[in-house]
């Protein structure tokens, strides 16, 4: 697992997808982090805060305010 930490603003505009597996975020410092997959926006607030979408979903992020979240997870 690998770890990131992304200022407040950062973000990934471009919508991404993952043919074959789920993908897993979640909160561990800071925030809020927001999550928008396929048509529906997610953010994650509070320590252990998590969001789990499925293969083919496309998805986008933005850290809101300062935010660590594993980057690169998939269970």
């Amino acid at each position: 697992m690998k770890w990131a930490n992304h200022p407040a603003g950062d973000a990934r505009d471009a919508w991404s997808s993952t043919a074959d597996a789920r993908t897993l975020t979640l909160l561990v410092a800071g925030g809020p982090f927001r999550i928008d997959v396929d048509d529906e926006s997610v953010v994650l607030c509070d320590f252990g805060d998590y969001v789990v979408f499925g293969p083919d979903q496309a998805h986008r992020w933005q850290a809101l305010g300062e935010a660590t979240a594993p980057a690169g997870f998939r269970p």
